[in-house]
């Protein structure tokens, strides 16, 4: 009985820590809502900070992509944030943005979708991409980038090979000498690369070899006549993207997170020169976004460094994570079928639990204020993958967006 009594007090001394300031109540999730009075309060939040990483538990989530797209429309129309970055193909988004700012009046193609990961194929992205498209009718476009080194849909199916012959004759006539590739053979194996990036099969080690001696001799030339521009630029670090997609397979047992190294130099990129001075957002994983993942009680996490660690290294506070969770709800567990699975058992000490018992729908807390790190709900969360995991919440995230109830994202519609 005593042990129930002082229980019971130390919740409700642990909710006090948090005042009502602390912990901000969100009105609403959804895209559709243009009343941003609810998010004025990431105005102190967000002060000083370039790049704002919006995460996700899974690659599924529908309320969470919902209160992304929303928070994407308020990062843009009230901070100035032009830019959103995917985990998604360089080429492939980068391609889109040059696709959708010429796109004519009759042509209603979804050049967002056909560049993302088929994971985002759903209504709540779509409604992302009619805002995307909507603003570039203003004086302040959203960008549209992507910082993945792998190819994700069918963007690059479509246009890569003939981008990247284009590309020969460019460096050609710059250079004024013929390079003498045999594009028949590159086209080939080029077409290979695309079709099997984000597929467990391997480039073969002759498409592998002729890819990297073809790069090679591109990049001599380039570097040989200093031939230095915004489009040298682009392709130079696609080429790099390219040399780690096929090599990541190979070298998975010794470098399990080659890609995340990538990713973060294709960010960097992204930061420095392809929209320097501009702010970004960044749409991927909870996973991928983490300040530090050292403290997760998870041999995979703990032991590697991913891409948002890097991030945070290089930016420090002007990199903001947002990581995104929930209490309960369903997921889906393999988006390609309909197969949907119940959430795991919950950890009574995890800050779900703390945020739930606040008994707000949705929230959001900022975790750069740190009120106390005795508080034992600090210590587990669900945030990666759904799962209950041991952290030190405070060195993983900036700040949590919480949603009570989840469910999967609109696949059919």
């Amino acid at each position: 009985m005593k042990r129930g009594y002082f229980l019971y007090l130390f919740i409700i001394f642990s909710l006090r820590l948090f005042s009502q300031e602390e912990i901000k109540q969100i009105s609403t999730i959804y895209s559709d809502s243009t009343n941003f009075s609810d998010l004025l309060f990431l105005k102190e939040v967000l002060a000083g900070v370039e790049i704002v990483g919006l995460g996700e538990q899974s690659h599924s989530d529908g309320p969470t992509f919902e209160a992304k797209v929303r928070l994407i429309k308020f990062l843009h129309e009230d901070l100035g944030f032009n830019v959103i970055a995917f985990e998604s193909g360089l080429y492939d988004c980068s391609k889109a943005n040059e696709l959708i700012k010429n796109r004519t009046i009759e042509n209603d193609t979804n050049y967002l979708n056909r560049a993302i990961f088929g994971v985002w194929n759903c209504r709540e992205l779509h409604q992302l991409a009619k805002y995307i498209d909507e603003t570039q009718k203003t004086p302040n476009p959203l960008h549209l980038t992507g910082f993945d080194c792998q190819f994700a849909g069918l963007t690059s199916r479509d246009y890569f090979i003939q981008d990247v012959n284009d590309f020969l004759l460019y460096i050609e006539n710059r250079s004024n000498q013929k390079l003498n590739i045999d594009t028949a053979r590159l086209n080939n194996s080029l077409k290979e690369l695309a079709k099997y990036s984000n597929f467990f099969k391997k480039l073969s080690p002759e498409d592998t070899l002729f890819l990297s001696n073809t790069i090679d001799t591109l990049l001599s030339v380039i570097n040989t006549h200093n031939i230095v521009d915004e489009q040298i630029s682009f392709w130079k670090q696609v080429f790099k993207s390219v040399k780690v997609d096929y090599r990541k397979k190979y070298v998975y047992k010794t470098s399990p997170v080659l890609r995340d190294s990538m990713m973060a130099e294709n960010l960097k990129w992204i930061v420095n020169e392809q929209y320097k001075n501009q702010k970004v957002i960044l749409w991927s994983a909870n996973t991928h976004l983490a300040n530090s993942t050292k403290s997760v009680d998870s041999k995979y996490l703990s032991k590697n460094k991913l891409m948002g660690n890097y991030l945070k290294d290089e930016f420090s506070d002007k990199y903001y994570f947002m990581a995104f969770t929930s209490y309960g709800g369903d997921v889906t567990g393999l988006w390609l079928i309909d197969f949907i699975i119940k959430l795991r058992k919950k950890n009574k000490n995890s800050v779900e639990q703390f945020l739930y018992n606040i008994g707000y729908d949705y929230s959001f807390m900022d975790l750069r204020k740190q009120i106390s790190e005795n508080n034992p709900y600090f210590y587990n969360s669900r945030i990666f993958g759904h799962n209950p995991d041991d952290m030190n919440l405070y060195k993983v995230v900036d700040g949590l967006f919480y949603i009570k109830e989840m469910y999967p994202a609109t696949y059919k519609y």
